[in-house]
C-alpha cells in the first residue's frame, strides 16, 4: 500500500459470564424497563420518559439526527450556525427572547452539535416542567431568522472555531481527522470552517430547518422527577400538533463514509514541551456491525485499565506517560482513536512498543474470560451510575439515540455481556491488526524533521 506523510507547522474481579454477569446485567434492564417509558407520537416524534425522583429536578431534550452527516463542503458548519441561530430565532408569547422563557422558569439551557446529531435542552425544577416543554416546542416548531440575529451569531460561531484553532490539541485532531476521512471529512467537521461560515444565507438556514427539524426525524427526552402519564400529557399538549413532513433521508441520504486505502502522517508543531500521539483508524458503523461496536467498548474498557497488560507495557515501563483507546459509537463510521503522550527521547521506543502491542492483541492469550468479565462489570457499574444522574443520562440517551435507536441503549448491558475472546479478536482483525491508519504527533517546533523522520520509517515498516 501507497503511504503519505505531511508535515504542519505552527476490582478486576473474576466471575461467570453465564452466571452472576448476566443475572445483574438482567437486573440492570429490569431497572431500564421500570424507569424508562417510550411511545410515539401519530406525527412520528419518538418520546423516552425516564423517572428519577431523587431531586425535584427535569431536563427536557430534544435532539434531531442533523449535524455534520447533513453537509456538504461548502457548507461545513452551517449547522452548528443554525443551532447557535434557532435560539436567536425564538419568540415568547409576547415576543421575548429564549433566555427571558427560560429565566422565568428557572431554567439552565444549552445547545451542541455533532457529526449524527444537534440537541437543546432545559434543566428546570420539577414544577416547571411543563413550561419547559412549551418553550422547547416554541423554540424548535417555529423559527423565524433575522438577518441582524443573523450577522452577529455567525461571528460568535466563527470566534469558536478560531479560539478552538489556537488550541494545539484541537489541531492535532482536526490535522487527524483530515486524513482519516479524507472526502468525508466535511461530513465529521461539525465546528466548520470560515469560507463556508462567511459565505451562508439565510436560505440556506430555512432549507435546514424545514427539511431535518421535523417530528419524525426527532426524539424528546423528558429525565427526572416527572410521571410518564403526567409526562406524555404535557408533552402532547405541546407537540401532538406538530405535523409530519417527509422523511429528510429518502431525499438527502448520507453518503457512506470513503474508506482509508492507505496509511498516513502528519507533524503538527507548536509550543509544547512533549510529544503527543494520535493514532486512528476507521472502526465499525452501528449500522452495518452492531456487535463489532459493543466489542470496541469492551476492548477499550479492558486496555484503559490502569492494571491492564496494555498499561503494564507502554505506561508502567516508561515509553509513554499516559494512553488511552476510545471508540466513538456512529451510525456512519465511528473513529477509533490510540491517544499517547511521550517524549522525543522515547519516541522511537514507544512507537515499537504500540506496534508490539497491536500485534500482540491477535495472541489468543491476549484475552480470556476473566478479562473481559472484569471489563463488562466495570462497564456494567458505570451504566448503573448513570442512572443516578438524570441531566447526563438524559445527554447520552440523546446521543445513543440518534445513532442506534432506544432498543440499543436498552440492552447495552446484555450485548457487552454477551462478547466474548472470538468477538474481540474478530473485532482486532477486522478494524485495527495491520489497516490502513493514520498517525500524527504533537510536537515541539525544534523535533519536528526528527520527528516527520521517525513516522515515515514507522509508516515503511509495513504494518498498514
Amino acid at each position: 500500500m501507497r503511504c503519505s506523510l505531511v508535515v504542519v507547522g505552527t476490582f478486576a474481579v473474576a466471575f461467570s459470564v453465564s452466571g452472576i454477569g448476566v443475572a445483574r446485567c438482567n437486573a440492570q434492564r429490569a431497572t431500564l424497563d421500570r424507569i424508562m417509558h417510550s411511545d410515539t407520537l401519530d406525527n412520528g416524534l419518538q418520546v423516552i420518559i425516564v423517572e428519577n425522583h431523587s431531586i425535584p429536578i427535569v431536563t427536557a431534550e430534544i435532539v434531531f439526527r442533523a449535524g455534520a452527516m447533513t453537509q456538504a463542503e461548502e457548507d461545513q458548519g452551517v449547522p452548528h450556525l443554525f443551532e447557535h441561530m434557532l435560539f436567536r430565532s425564538y419568540r415568547g408569547g409576547l415576543g421575548e427572547p429564549f433566555s427571558w422563557d427560560a429565566a422565568k422558569e428557572r431554567a439552565a439551557y444549552n445547545g451542541a452539535t455533532s457529526d449524527e446529531d444537534v440537541l437543546y435542552f432545559l434543566v428546570a425544577p420539577s414544577a416547571n416542567t411543563n413550561d419547559a416543554l412549551g418553550t422547547l416546542a416554541r423554540l424548535v416548531r417555529d423559527a423565524h431568522f433575522e438577518n441582524a440575529d443573523f450577522q452577529r451569531e455567525r461571528f460568535i460561531v466563527m470566534n469558536e472555531a478560531q479560539r478552538d484553532a489556537s488550541d494545539p490539541q484541537f489541531n492535532l485532531e482536526r490535522e487527524t481527522d483530515m486524513r482519516l476521512w479524507g472526502d468525508g471529512f466535511p461530513r465529521k467537521n461539525a465546528i466548520g470552517d470560515e469560507m463556508s461560515l462567511m459565505s451562508v444565507t439565510i436560505p440556506q438556514l430555512t432549507t435546514i430547518f424545514k427539511r431535518y427539524y421535523v417530528p419524525n426525524n426527532a426524539a424528546l427526552i423528558v429525565s427526572g422527577d416527572i410521571g410518564a402519564r403526567e409526562g406524555m400529557e404535557m408533552v402532547r399538549s405541546h407537540f401532538a400538533g406538530w405535523k409530519r413532513q417527509a422523511n429528510p433521508f429518502a431525499s438527502h441520504p448520507v453518503a457512506p463514509m470513503p474508506a482509508l486505502d492507505s496509511s498516513r502522517a502528519v507533524v503538527i508543531s507548536a509550543n509544547v514541551t512533549t510529544i503527543t500521539l494520535e493514532v486512528a483508524w476507521q472502526g465499525p458503523s452501528v449500522s452495518t456491525d452492531p456487535r463489532g461496536t459493543y466489542a470496541a467498548d469492551v476492548l477499550s474498557e479492558i486496555v484503559n485499565d490502569d492494571q491492564s497488560g496494555f498499561h503494564t507495557r507502554l505506561v508502567d515501563s516508561g515509553v509513554f506517560q499516559e494512553v488511552a483507546l476510545e471508540y466513538s459509537t456512529r451510525a456512519h463510521t465511528g473513529p477509533i482513536t490510540f491517544h499517547g503522550v511521550t517524549t522525543a527521547a522515547k519516541l522511537t521506543d514507544a512507537l515499537t512498543a504500540l506496534y508490539t502491542e497491536l500485534d500482540y492483541m491477535a495472541e489468543p492469550s491476549y484475552f480470556s474470560p476473566a478479562i473481559i468479565a472484569a471489563a463488562t462489570k466495570r462497564r456494567e457499574v458505570a451504566s448503573v451510575l448513570q442512572l443516578e444522574n438524570a441531566h447526563g443520562l438524559a445527554l447520552d440517551l440523546a446521543e445513543t439515540w440518534s445513532v442506534a435507536g432506544t432498543d440499543y441503549f436498552r440492552s447495552y448491558s446484555d450485548n457487552m455481556a454477551a462478547m466474548t475472546e472470538n468477538d474481540l479478536h474478530s473485532y482486532v482483525e477486522r478494524y485495527l491488526i495491520h489497516k490502513p491508519f493514520v498517525i500524527a504527533a504533537l510536537v515541539p517546533p525544534a523535533r519536528a524533521a526528527s520527528t516527520a523522520t521517525i513516522l515515515a520509517e514507522a509508516l515503511g515498516e509495513g504494518r498498514q
